[in-house]
């Protein structure tokens, strides 16, 4: 299948070597699940929910995600038209398997999350990249999507706001996008994970909202990340009930259901207070801001301003280019040997800084030259760790 392990998750085994590592490769909040949907999952268990759900899902969470995407997206989809996953990544893996063939052509943005290849791979699909540059501030352009367009296409993997580059798509483009599909008769599976971590003034725009693009649109959403529910893996994906019938055949066979108590935690998150988002999110601004200003700092690292997520991704091709020597010298000592700049620069703030970052050619080819650096850690530890780099950098 050409499935490989993931290269990132081998990076952070390796990171238990140091004791002080400090690590700014994390893809989960650092914050710990608000109290209230915590004693909901608690109060679950005491009162006996420790069975299977329905394949769906608990009725009540369906029907409060509902209410959600009426509300927040301006959706109309029934509690029959969401099914509740073990988390967003099984919802991604089921929407490839019920809608890829043997060959089938699927199209995602280079740079983006690493699972998405796999996920294709792993359906008998065949990843297409189409790529993307911090000039268009990672957006891909409507020309690169049409020349990529085959008869194998089969659906376009919209990512938005994405990891690792924290782009999100304006509403024009996400309008380009939807006519592409409607023209080429393409589905969409639209990862919408990060649409609640965004700033200053950004705004999410769902492409399943497009007239027309319902019918052929998956949306893909979950809890981990606004609610820093990453260990209790209740996810979700919204369709037309006629496309919800596939997904389900897969999803009962694999899955059977999201744990049962985790469905009421969930429950609880999308009904209960939503300050404590606002809160984790202005945190996260706080971070952002300062990791960007800090970054931009030292010597051939430049950083764009990332609208959305908890990631910065930072260029560090003048780095690589005025020190790249010396940083393989310093590689070769230690007996570590990198193709890639970009791995390369992980290994060295890794030896040298003990500081964890993860390179961004592992997010796709267009990835190469930077770094991905979360700002999902203590605000403490994103200044020292930067602090470590600037001096590391500037002792090559």
């Amino acid at each position: 299948m050409g499935v490989c392990p993931s290269g990132i998750r081998k990076f952070f085994d390796m990171a238990r070597m140091y004791p002080d590592v400090i690590s700014l490769g994390a893809g989960a909040p650092d914050f710990t699940t608000p109290q209230h949907i915590i004693d909901a999952g608690i109060d679950a268990l005491k009162k006996g929910c420790t069975h299977y759900t329905g394949n769906l899902g608990d009725s009540d969470l369906r029907a409060a995600i509902a209410d959600k995407l009426r509300n927040e997206n301006r959706l109309d989809y029934s509690p029959d038209e969401v099914l509740v996953t073990m988390g967003s990544s099984e919802a991604l893996g089921i929407v490839l398997q019920a809608i890829v063939d043997q060959g089938s052509e699927v199209l995602l943005p280079d740079p983006s999350y690493v699972a998405y290849e796999p996920a294709i791979r792993l359906a008998e699909g065949a990843p297409v990249f189409v790529p993307t540059t911090a000039e268009s501030g990672w957006v891909p352009n409507p020309e690169e999507v049409t020349a990529r367009i085959t008869d194998r296409t089969k659906a376009i993997m919209i990512p938005s706001p994405c990891n690792p580059t924290g782009a999100i798509y304006p509403k024009n483009r996400i309008e380009e996008i939807a006519e592409l599909a409607i023209r080429n008769d393409l589905f969409v599976i639209s990862d919408e994970i990060y649409e609640k971590i965004i700033y200053e003034g950004s705004t999410h725009t769902s492409i399943a909202s497009v007239e027309g693009m319902r019918d052929r649109t998956f949306l893909v959403n979950g809890f981990s990340k606004a609610y820093a529910m990453t260990g209790w893996r209740v996810g979700y994906v919204a369709c037309p009930r006629a496309l919800m019938e596939e997904l389900l055949k897969i999803h009962q066979y694999c899955a059977i259901c999201a744990p049962a108590a985790s469905q009421r935690a969930a429950h609880a998150a999308l009904t209960g207070p939503q300050d404590c988002v606002r809160e984790m999110v202005r945190e996260y601004d706080r971070r952002r801001k300062m990791m960007v200003s800090e970054l931009s700092k030292i010597d051939g690292i430049s950083c764009q301003t990332p609208p959305g997520t908890f990631y910065t991704f930072p260029s560090i091709a003048t780095l690589m280019k005025e020190k790249g020597k010396a940083v393989k010298s310093f590689l070769a000592n230690h007996g570590k040997v990198a193709e890639s700049t970009s791995e390369q620069a992980m290994d060295f703030l890794f030896l040298s800084a003990h500081v964890v970052s993860v390179g961004g050619n592992f997010f796709g080819t267009g990835g190469e030259g930077y770094m991905r650096m979360s700002f999902a850690t203590a605000y403490e530890k994103i200044v020292e760790a930067i602090q470590r780099m600037k001096e590391a950098v500037s002792g090559l």
